[in-house]
């Protein structure tokens, strides 16, 4: 008898399943989320820091960005080779858009053991990300600002306050989406 049930209701089960199985924006105008796509693909970074070190240190990193299934968050894989140790870190991160707050949200989880979480906005063709953190009882203020230059690259800047109010300029680079 119970095999009947399941039987009978089995129709109704696979139509279900494959009505969930739909894209979540058919139908529907893409949402906020869909901004990111400027960073959809393959891009090349190049810059310099002064914030590990007394001295200027460049470096280069390449990122591949894709979108999950469904187009509501993008996935970013980063690889970096640090230039003085030629120590790689990996970064994977997911970028998304957050409809009650209206931020765009960024979570990266980083092979050294860092786990960064960024709240950002776009006005334009600029991108203002923030993020915070403890450092002992300080709170510690970081802003990354990127600014497109065309759809293949842009300008980005790293600012951090380790008073929590008072900004330095500790990141600066330029990026290339590599084709």
């Amino acid at each position: 008898m119970r095999y009947r049930r399941i039987v009978a209701w089995m129709p109704v089960l696979l139509c279900v399943a494959a009505a969930g199985a739909q894209t979540p924006h058919q139908g529907r105008p893409p949402g906020p989320e869909k901004r990111l796509a400027y960073f959809d693909g393959a891009w090349r970074l190049e810059g310099s820091t002064t914030a590990a070190s007394n001295h200027e240190v460049t470096f280069r990193t390449t990122e591949q960005n894709s979108w999950m299934a469904g187009g509501m968050f993008q996935l970013s894989r980063t690889t970096h080779t640090h230039a003085e140790s030629l120590e790689q870190a990996e970064r994977l991160a997911i970028r998304g858009y957050d409809p009650h707050a209206k931020v765009y949200t960024y979570d990266a989880f980083i092979s050294t053991g860092e786990h960064e979480t960024s709240r950002g906005t776009v006005d334009g063709d600029t991108w203002t990300w923030f993020a915070e953190w403890h450092e002992g009882d300080k709170l510690v203020k970081q802003r990354y600002i990127v600014k497109e230059r065309s759809r293949d690259a842009y300008d980005f800047s790293t600012e951090s306050a380790a008073d929590g109010v008072h900004y330095t300029v500790t990141f600066t680079g330029k990026a290339t989406r590599i084709k």
